[in-house]
């Protein structure tokens, strides 16, 4: 009895150790996970997550409910439960049961609540498993509720909200319990009813899309009808511009948790009307936000979550194939061999593992044939267990593969994946290239010119033969340029037998750049083309736009708001000297013309169309935008049927020769701008944080239209100063915004605007940046005098830390910036620390600035570290003067050398000083340095190996 037990005691803590070392081991597990930024990370290492007694782990190392539902959502999303050992998870997950027929948190929890409850029913669906003692589930459900009001308690004792109440009915839902749901279908529908705000629901409005997401399911549980649609723009509305949704309010802060809830909250509306309107979400966006966060388990079901209820199918790998029979030649690339049958696949999943729970069909129409075939998982991949037998059947072949997912939480998902294939014959093809004038061998793929000599030696693959020259049919042999244009056909009779040779010279330069392709194809009686073969070479040569006129302009200027043409002939350029025009002139060439401004932007790009002669047609539309404006160039460029473009070189056909870059096609446009502003639209005292806000109108008189905002052109408040040297200068330029589709100037005065005397004026600019004179109505000049004055007000935060075994001490600042508690952005500032005159960028995320920089340890020893932070206006300034000076300087010893006066070596100047917006002081103490005689990570070995001795001495 003794020996039993002592044996019974070893074995406890054989138990208790093995427990401890597996705690340790997940949690440095969960660590490594929150730090790894790859997406798929959490998804990889879901068995390492999987806690001995079945359940998963959270974030502390203990298995809990939550995680073990988090879990397995993410096992069944990827199809990856084989990989888990879910054969021990229901013991875990009955181990949380409590008394009262709910869950706990955990088995050691001492009492049931609503949430665990919904996690144990969800983890024994998405195992695939009845849930056991569903009526003690109900009862105990039922026994949270409020009997006035209808609502259920998150546990015991506690008070009713919004979230529980649909975890409860969401739960009832999934068990059946269709009484209990009509029991508060009455109460409920009021309480929605009062809190729809037309948009959103709103209960205490702190968290708003818990509240919406919460509601959406109350409502489709209980059959509540609302404005479902509305409740979706207004979701739709509220995700943020870096792809995330608001935590609280609009516009706040991106979590991961808002976006599933967002997300799960359209995914109900668009069960409630069948309607997609999570299509509305830009998923590309979100999944971009989401996949740059650290994840825990917890994080990372939310995440897939959010992108598995808005567009599954991005989160999956798919990859088709079909694969011949043995007694079938091979496929070649999307055509199938007469007579052969054919095996479909389909390659799915994500993060280098296969999904196995997906249910996947495969159909092909066959002209008027239509057969689908269902397709198991076998073997890490779906695949049809019956052949597709094409028969005699030749030409295109449509192919679908249909693929559904159908698992809690997410519903029944339905994508398919389209294919084009053909049946026909397979064409070989032998080709040879050779220069006639060098001799020289060209490889299929390499550059021919003009004078190269291609034969072709072809035969075919029929279902009777693996290599013939005999077929009832015709094969035909064509010449393609890069555009896919016949530049030679023929067509030779199969029918009799013979080699098959073709022989083609190259004698033209006149074909655009790209590529020459040699196709030869086999079609059917209505001439649809059912086998093909393509051999392909590359074709360089220069291209001119020729005979370029430019027509619609007025005294040689447009006015905005007209319309024009503009006409060229492209051609081959091939010796330099004599333009070619282009064989085959056909609409089928594709040609742009890139209006682009003085500066190199571009504004405009536009097709053009193909005439017969060979010329090319593009309409001129000058809009009635500030990008109008000034004097633009024209360039064209073609692009040929694979999506390369080719620049064409403007051609001077008056001259005979390419134009130089000064002489380059240009049109200008004429204006005269009026703007209408209130004199008193900008008050003459002002200080940091004022608002400036007035509607800004610009009339071109010469054509009386309204000047809308451009892409680049626009009209800018400009804030101007007269320096010490009696120059003016700029602080500050401020884009007019489009305010209720008009224009208006809205800022609040920054902390970039200098103090002092100044004044605004208001200027319109072109693409380019060149200035275009505004004036009043009477034609009086614009100008605004001001003062700007007001004391800013610094909230200053720096911290330093140095990790000895990390390559550096880092500092980091971070800083608000105010003016009569108004807070001030927008600031552009840099920072120099200590003696260095190096300039940091500061970083700005609303009124909020950041600053962070490192340093080796030992050139960061203890002691104060002044940080200065300077405007960019103020150093941008100083360079322009010490600019200037500089120059001076260089123009007097110039004139002193001509003079014949003492020359010195190097002309300097002494830098203008800058003061700082803002000086403070960051504290840093300098660790003591002390190192380890040896490397920490035999000492982690040498700890392991003790536990791992200590656990087999006692397990013996």
């Amino acid at each position: 009895l003794a020996v039993c037990v002592r044996q019974d005691e070893r074995a406890r803590i054989v138990m208790r150790l093995s427990t401890t070392i597996f705690v340790v081991l997940a949690a440095l597990a969960a660590l490594a996970l929150a730090q790894n930024r790859d997406f798929g990370a959490v998804v990889s290492n879901l068995p390492s997550l999987q806690h001995p007694s079945g359940g998963f782990v959270s974030e502390s190392g203990e298995p809990t409910l939550a995680a073990t539902a988090n879990g397995l959502f993410l096992a069944n999303l990827y199809g990856v439960t084989g990989q888990i050992d879910a054969s021990a998870v229901p013991a875990f997950i009955r181990a949380c049961e409590k008394h009262d027929g709910g869950y706990g948190v955990n088995p050691a929890a001492e009492k049931s609540d609503m949430q665990s409850t919904r996690d144990a029913v969800f983890s024994f669906l998405h195992l695939g498993l009845e849930v056991p003692n569903d009526g003690q589930i109900r009862r105990f459900i039922e026994s949270l509720k409020d009997a006035q009001t209808g609502r259920f308690a998150p546990s015991e004792g506690a008070v009713p909200t919004v979230a529980s109440t649909a975890a409860a009915l969401e739960t009832l839902n999934e068990l059946g319990d269709v009484d209990v749901i009509a029991s508060v279908k009455e109460p409920l529908g009021a309480w929605l009813a009062a809190s729809d705000t037309g948009s959103l629901f709103e209960f205490s409005g702190f968290l708003p899309l818990q509240e919406e997401a919460a509601a959406v399911i109350i409502a489709q549980v209980i059959g509540h009808k609302f404005d479902t649609e509305a409740h979706a723009r207004a979701l739709i509305a509220l995700q943020n511009d870096n792809g995330g949704f608001p935590a609280t309010g609009a516009g706040s802060q991106s979590t991961v948790s808002s976006c599933v809830l967002a997300s799960q909250a359209l995914h109900v509306l668009s069960d409630i009307d069948n309607k997609r309107y999570t299509a509305g979400i830009n998923s590309e966006a979100m999944r971009q936000f989401l996949s740059v966060i650290p994840f825990s388990l917890k994080d990372a079901a939310e995440a897939h979550k959010a992108i598995a209820l808005t567009n599954f199918p991005e989160l999956l790998r798919t990859k088709v194939n079909y694969e011949a029979s043995t007694t079938s030649p091979p496929i070649r690339g999307k055509t199938i061999i007469e007579g052969s049958a054919v095996r479909p696949v389909l390659l799915a999943g994500a993060f280098g593992q296969s999904h196995v729970g997906l249910d996947v069909s495969f159909t092909a129409k066959l002209g008027d044939r239509s057969e689908t075939l269902d397709m198991p998982f076998l073997s890490n991949r779906y695949a049809t267990e019956t052949l597709l037998d094409v028969g005699e059947y030749l030409g295109p072949v449509s192919v679908v593969f249909k693929v559904q997912l159908a698992m809690p939480e997410v519903g029944t998902v339905v994508f398919e994946l389209e294919d084009k294939l053909s049946v026909g014959y397979g064409i070989d093809v032998v080709a040879s290239a050779k220069h006639e004038m060098s001799g020289r061998d060209i490889m299929v793929g390499e550059v021919v010119s003009s004078g190269t000599a291609f034969d072709f030696e072809v035969s075919f693959v029929t279902a009777e033969s693996s290599s013939t020259t005999v077929g009832d049919f015709e094969l035909k042999f064509e010449v393609l340029d890069a555009s896919a244009i016949a530049i030679h056909s023929e067509t030779r009779d199969c029918s009799e037998g013979g080699e098959l040779l073709f022989a083609y010279v190259l004698s033209t330069a006149a074909l655009p750049s790209g590529s020459v392709y040699f196709r030869f194809s086999v079609a059917d009686q209505y001439d649809t083309v059912h086998s093909s073969e393509l051999v392909q070479y590359q074709f360089s040569t220069p291209l001119v736009a020729t005979r370029i006129n430019v027509g619609g302009a007025s005294d040689g200027k447009f006015r905005l708001g007209t319309e024009g043409t503009v006409v060229m002939t492209p051609a081959a350029f091939s010796d330099l000297a004599t333009p070619e025009p282009l064989l085959v002139p056909s609409g089928a060439r594709t040609f742009y013309m890139d209006v682009v401004s003085q500066s190199g932007v571009a504004i405009t790009s536009t097709a053009g169309a193909v005439s017969s002669d060979g010329s090319v047609t593009f309409p001129l539309s000058i809009d009635d935008s500030f990008d109008a404006l000034g004097k633009n160039s024209v360039k064209f460029r073609y692009e040929s049927v694979d999506g390369k473009s080719v620049m064409l070189e403007n051609y001077n056909s008056d001259a005979s020769e390419l134009f130089d870059e000064e002489d380059a096609v240009w049109y200008e446009v004429a204006s005269e701008l009026t703007i209408d502003v209130a004199g008193d639209a900008i008050a003459e005292d002002l200080k940091y944080g004022d608002r400036i806000y007035f509607p800004v109108e610009v009339v071109d008189a010469l054509t009386g239209l309204t000047l809308k905002r451009g892409k680049e052109g626009n009209v800018f408040l400009v804030l101007n100063h007269i320096g010490a040297n009696g120059e003016p200068y700029t602080s500050v330029k401020q884009p007019a915004q489009v305010v209720d589709g008009h224009l208006a100037i809205d800022w609040h005065v920054d902390p970039n605007a200098v103090r002092g005397e100044a004044f605004f004026t208001l200027v319109a600019e072109d693409p380019a940046g060149g200035e275009h004179p505004l004036l009043f109505g009477d034609g009086d000049e614009l100008k605004f005098p001001v003062t700007i004055g007001g004391e800013i007000d610094v909230e200053f935060a720096g911290v330093s830390r140095a990790v000895l075994h990390s390559r550096g001490t880092v500092f980091a600042v971070e800083f608000s910036l105010s003016c009569n508690d108004e807070s001030l952005s927008g600031a552009k500032l840099s920072v120099e620390v200590g003696a260095s005159d190096d300039a940091i960028a500061v970083a700005s995320t609303g009124d909020r600035y950041t600053v962070s920089w490192m340093v080796p340890h030992h050139a960061a020893p203890t002691g104060d570290y002044e940080v200065r932070v300077y405007r960019d206006v103020d150093r941008a300034r100083a360079a322009e003067i010490d600019a200037a000076r500089l120059k001076a300087a260089r123009q007097e010893q110039r004139e002193r050398e001509l003079a014949g006066g003492a020359v010195v070596d190097e002309v300097t100047v002494t830098k203008t000083p800058v003061d700082p917006l803002f000086a403070r002081t960051i504290k840093h103490e300098a660790p003591v340095a002390f190192s380890l005689p040896f490397r920490t990570q035999w000492l982690a070995l040498v700890f392991f190996g003790l536990v791992f001795y200590r656990v087999v001495r006692l397990s013996k």
